[in-house]
């Protein structure tokens, strides 16, 4: 495991269980369920709600409700094109998902309404970026008080305030290869909450950028000592469940 790049992408799934963490790095994948499917399309119907703000008006949220109605048939039509693991999925599930995203219409519409469209609109999608440790792949580069800043776009809720310490810390430490990228000080970074419709930005302290480097470093020993510690609450709903072999530790 020695000389392994970490993607930024993991940080979130170590801190909710090492298992879990360990088997994606070494190449195992999810197991396919209406679950992922779910997160896929409402993390495509999200990308696309800069242009339904830049389309709406500002006059009713029924009008707001009939653009997220538009795109999420957008999606629909093209999401076998963008993610081909929708290609075998069985008609019923297909339209469970759709069925899922659009109950989730009025709530999204409530709060999109309060977003500020030049927040969440992109500069940059799906940017590569890398170190000589860890790499990933950044949502979007949008600006926030006339700054770059890293924006991940997050299909589970949000807390009642602020932005959750996993979504932080994976947030920051994309700030900080962006900053080398960029050969600049990224202060603020922002995460996009699209099931709910939700956009929170906020600073990247420096605590973050100690906690983000503590935990690579945790992560890397995990790799290379093999060895891991599974979090049982996860196991229930967890998408790696019949590959992971508690009982061989």
């Amino acid at each position: 495991m020695r000389g392994m790049r970490i993607k930024v992408s993991y940080i979130p799934i170590y801190l909710k269980c090492q298992r879990m963490f360990r088997l994606l790095a070494v190449g195992h994948e999810y197991e396919v369920d209406v679950g992922l499917l779910l997160h896929l399309a409402q993390k495509e119907w999200g990308l696309r709600y800069p242009r339904i703000l830049k389309e709406f008006d500002g006059s009713e949220t029924s009008e707001l409700e009939k653009l997220l109605l538009k795109a999420l048939a957008g999606v629909k039509h093209d999401i076998s094109h963008i993610h081909s693991v929708f290609r075998d999925v069985e008609k019923e599930d297909f339209e469970q998902v759709f069925q899922n995203l659009e109950k989730r219409i009025p709530e999204i519409s409530c709060n999109l309404v309060l977003v500020d469209a030049r927040s969440i609109f992109p500069v940059q999608t799906d940017v590569f970026l890398s170190s000589k440790e860890i790499s990933g792949v950044v949502d979007k580069i949008v600006i926030i008080d006339g700054s770059y800043a890293p924006s991940l776009i997050k299909t589970h809720h949000p807390p009642s305030i602020g932005v959750w310490k996993a979504d932080r810390l994976q947030a920051t430490a994309y700030a900080m290869l962006l900053e080398d990228e960029m050969d600049i000080r990224i202060e603020k970074a922002q995460i996009e909450y699209v099931s709910c419709g939700i956009a929170r930005d906020f600073p990247v302290k420096t605590a973050d950028r100690r906690n983000v480097i503590n935990c690579l470093e945790d992560m890397k020993a995990t790799l290379e000592q093999e060895r891991d510690n599974r979090n049982e609450k996860m196991c229930g709903g967890c998408p790696l469940r019949k590959i992971c072999k508690w009982d061989d530790y």
